[in-house]
Formats: C-alpha cells, sequence, structure tokens
C-alpha cells in the first residue's frame, strides 16, 4: 500500500463516516442566485447546513506506558489488553477507554509510541494507530489483522468525543467496537 493510496483510502472512510452521521455542509458559489440577488450585491458567507462540534486536541505524545516498580526479582507481567492509538488521548476519550477496561476487567493499558509493547491481545484505536504500529497492513475498521488475530481494529475514542454521545449512529459504533473487543478477549 503506497502513502497515496493509505490517505485516500483513510479519507474515504472518514467522509464516508461523517456521511453517515448527518453531517452535511453546503458551499455556494453564487448564493445570491438561490436567493434573487442582484450581481454586485456582497456575498453572504457559504450556507452550513450542519457541522460536528470539534473540540481542539493537543498534538502531544504521552509516554506509552508507566515504568514498572523494581520488584524483588519478580518479572514484569505482560499486559492482558494493550490499546493502542497514535497520540495522547483526550480525557473524555481515555474515560471512555477506562470504562471498556474496567468492564472487561483489565488494568488499562496504553501505547501511543514505538516499539511495540508486548501482551497478550491489542485494540489498534483507528487508521493512525494501525499504520504507526502495524505500518503497511490493510485491514478494514471492525475486523482483526489478517497477520495477527490478537489484534482488532476498531474506532478511535476521539471520533466518539467529537460526534457527542446522543446520535444513534455513534451509539451503534460504539455497541459494535464494544462487541468486537468482547470477542477479541475470548481469543487465545
Amino acid at each position: 500500500m503506497t502513502a497515496r493510496d493509505y490517505i485516500l483510502c483513510t479519507l474515504e472512510a472518514e467522509l464516508a463516516l461523517e456521511r453517515e452521521l448527518g453531517v452535511r455542509v453546503l458551499e455556494l458559489e453564487h448564493p445570491e442566485l438561490l436567493k434573487g440577488e442582484r450581481a454586485g450585491a456582497p456575498k453572504p458567507a457559504p450556507a452550513t447546513l450542519a457541522t460536528p462540534a470539534t473540540k481542539p486536541v493537543a498534538p502531544k505524545v504521552e509516554p506509552a506506558l508507566a515504568a514498572p516498580k523494581p520488584v524483588a526479582q519478580k518479572p514484569a507481567s505482560v499486559p492482558e489488553l494493550l490499546f493502542l492509538h497514535a497520540g495522547e488521548l483526550s480525557p473524555e476519550a481515555r474515560v471512555i477507554v477506562g470504562k471498556i477496561a474496567a468492564a472487561l476487567g483489565v488494568e488499562m493499558a496504553l501505547a501511543t509510541e514505538l516499539p511495540l509493547p508486548e501482551a497478550r491481545r491489542y485494540v489498534v484505536l483507528g487508521a493512525e494507530a494501525l499504520e504507526r504500529f502495524f505500518p503497511g497492513v490493510r485491514a478494514s475498521l471492525g475486523s482483526y489483522l489478517p497477520q495477527q488475530r490478537n489484534a482488532y481494529l476498531t474506532h478511535s475514542p476521539e471520533l466518539f468525543v467529537r460526534y457527542g454521545t446522543g446520535n444513534a449512529l455513534v451509539t451503534a459504533k460504539k455497541q459494535q467496537m464494544w462487541n468486537g473487543i468482547k470477542g477479541l478477549m475470548k481469543t487465545s
């Protein structure tokens, strides 16, 4: 997969999701024609039907996992489930991931930087995380990675934060994410 293909696939997936969520922006070159205004009159700003509420996300990168405290000759344990994300999670997205981990009865472990830490299972949060941790691997959202059957690719929780929780499609996507992660936990 070339970089161009990756960018186009990611853009296509993002636009499809926005279309499913009902985000519509209509920009008109000549809005005065719709209102019957004369040529030469000041042009109004482009008409916007609906836009998603966006919150700025700081582009900082956090340390992947806290350094384990030295214990008397005890080997570091491998996390049962490791969430992989392309950057630092916002506080709201961190709450979503924390709730998932708590519901599964595992400790929340998050990696945002290479090298890929060892874990029994991985949840890849978004296409950017897929490209960062598994470069060149193609997979669709809501599926297991082809060569890494213990890794599940799903939406980034930042997407749910961006579009809010009152949307029925977001609720459906969250349910799909939850079902996929529960299925991942059943794999050995």
